[in-house]
């Protein structure tokens, strides 16, 4: 097993353990779509090589749509443009008001999304 799969592993049963005892105080449909949400990871095949994507759909759950759509409909107003660093991250990043100043003379891109809940 190579270091990123380990990494990989090592994130998800820490992201389900957390969520596991987060889930004991919610409302019964939310809990449901976590469940979902959490069997897909479950049932993640590493011959798939598509940790990554099951990571974040687990990770993101319900409560960053709406700033992920948010993301898609800029995105596809202005397909071609040219960035030179998108940042990511929680809320270190997200509020990062004066990033494009701070990096002046690049193209950047702020993708942060989420932060403490």
């Amino acid at each position: 097993m190579n270091d990123f799969t380990r990494l990989s592993y090592i994130l998800i049963l820490s992201f389900l353990i957390i969520e596991s005892c987060k889930s004991q105080n919610k409302d019964p449909k939310t809990q449901k779509t976590e469940q979902e949400q959490i069997k897909k990871v479950r049932e993640y095949n590493p011959k798939d090589k598509k940790i990554l994507s099951a990571y974040i759909d687990t990770i993101a759950l319900d409560r960053f749509k709406k700033e992920i759509y948010k993301f898609e409909k800029e995105d596809s107003l202005q397909p071609n443009r040219i960035i030179d660093i998108v940042f990511v991250g929680s809320s270190s990043i997200r509020k990062w008001e004066n990033l494009e100043k701070d990096m002046k003379g690049l193209r950047v891109l702020n993708r942060g999304f989420g932060g403490s809940t």
